[in-house]
């Protein structure tokens, strides 16, 4: 397998193989049962889950003493969550100040790690050796049956060309995320398979609302009026993405009769057309600089001067998170698919406001949705959200980004709607007549 992806490293990657969470989120926003089988409210307010019949790789049980513990550290500060304790040996309580329902889309976040022992978690594959080829056997004790595969090798490429190169020639048998130059190559070969995946990630040109010039919630609207997104997607994206706004349209909440940002440079033009200027910093890689060269030149038609400034991530993350020292970034953001991550970027006190916006009006439906008792409370309190971030948009919502996947055709490889091939990848089986490869 291949992991050179421009944006993750090895490290990201062995760990969506051989570790779980607690809920697994379905497109649409949804918790869905994972190693948490079900759960219910309590009426004292407090979350009651229960877990299905687990062990760590080293065989030991996750018992729900280790469970409480876990939970606990793991997660946000934000929820202002009470205690976490067992109740029963397959059971724990998280307790509420405030009943939210955030809480349970919350969940993803849990990733069950032993304490102690980092390396050690309950998926279906086991990491035995690190470096700079990183390999991982089958787990034979694992809760939902064993995997077909028996062994999977991870290694690093220096550049994707070379990694769908070694995939064409069949030293490979699965590419981790494939580029839009390898898919021209990949797409007619009969001996690998494409698969498309709708992202959590949304990219977006996220406003430093500290900065006068961006201060003003009129020259925000503007800058969304200005971008045409369905040639944004078909020039930067080659048409694999879906027109961003606030909340994603797969949403299960999502109120489709509420209307994103229309393309209108001509009203962006009566705001902007006093040459606003400033400066975006761009995480380095291809994607992101056809992205960064469409909007700057959608954008300079309407009077706006733009300068781009590529970094690599890890600067770009202490410029954003650290010192705050930007006027727009550029990047793919995980604000969906739940609200409780819309609430941590776009509410006033959410942990990743890294622009320092805040908005009466946005901050009101964020909390009509974390408060919300019903199904009905909460859609309603997401349409709410939607109109408040036309009203005032927090950032310039570009496309809800797509990824592939490119797998040799020597496998069976299950497939569910809307899903990231990876999360059947223990079902996986060598096709009848074939053998593994090592990679």
């Amino acid at each position: 397998m291949s992991a050179k992806t421009g944006d993750v490293g090895i490290p990201t990657v062995v760990n969506n193989i051989a570790f779980e969470n607690l809920v697994r989120l379905a497109p649409d926003g949804r918790p869905t049962p994972w190693v948490a089988d079900r759960w219910q409210l309590t009426p004292s307010k407090a979350v009651r889950i229960h877990m299905r019949p687990t062990r760590f790789h080293d065989g030991t049980p996750l018992t729900a003493a280790v469970l409480a513990q876990i939970v606990q550290k793991s997660l946000p500060r934000s929820l202002d969550i009470g205690a976490v304790i067992p109740v029963s040996d397959s059971e724990i309580e998280i307790s509420q100040q405030k009943a939210s329902s955030f809480i349970l889309e919350s969940l993803d976040v849990v990733t069950l790690k032993k304490p102690g022992a980092p390396d050690i978690g309950t998926g279906p594959f086991v990491v035995t050796s690190r470096g700079e080829v990183v390999e991982m056997r089958a787990n034979e004790q694992y809760a939902e049956g064993r995997p077909k595969i028996d062994r999977i090798v991870v290694r690093d490429y220096q550049t994707v060309r070379g990694a769908w190169a070694d995939m064409l020639r069949g030293e490979i048998d699965m590419l981790y995320q494939v580029g839009q130059d390898a898919l021209q190559s990949l797409q007619p070969s009969s001996s690998v398979s494409i698969f498309w995946f709708q992202r959590p990630y949304a990219y977006i040109v996220l406003f430093n609302a500290r900065r006068p010039a961006l201060k003003s919630p009129e020259v925000r609207r503007a800058l969304n009026l200005a971008v045409n997104r369905a040639q944004l997607i078909h020039e930067a994206l080659d048409d694999h993405a879906t027109a961003g706004a606030a909340v994603s349209p797969h949403h299960w909440a999502y109120k489709a009769s509420i209307p994103m940002f229309p393309y209108d440079p001509a009203a962006a033009s009566k705001v902007l057309g006093r040459r606003l200027h400033m400066t975006c910093i761009i995480q380095d890689g291809p994607v992101f600089e056809r992205l960064a060269i469409t909007v700057r030149k959608q954008l300079e038609a309407v009077g706006v001067d733009v300068s781009l400034e590529a970094l690599p991530l890890a600067e770009l993350i202490a410029r954003v998170t650290e010192r705050h020292d930007f006027d727009a970034v550029l990047f793919d953001a995980q604000i969906g698919p739940t609200m409780f991550r819309a609430y941590d970027w776009w509410h006033s006190g959410g942990t990743h406001n890294y622009g320092g916006f805040s908005s009466p009006r946005v901050d009101a439906a964020l909390d009509a949705v974390r408060d919300a008792k019903t199904d009905g409370e909460y859609a309603a309190g997401l349409a709410m959200f939607q109109e408040a971030t036309l009203a005032d948009p927090p950032a310039l919502f570009l496309a809800w980004g797509e990824r592939a996947r490119a797998v040799s055709r020597r496998f069976e490889v299950p497939v569910e709607a809307g899903r990231d091939v990876l999360t059947t990848l223990r079902l996986w089986r060598p096709r009848a007549g074939t053998t593994e490869n090592r990679n």
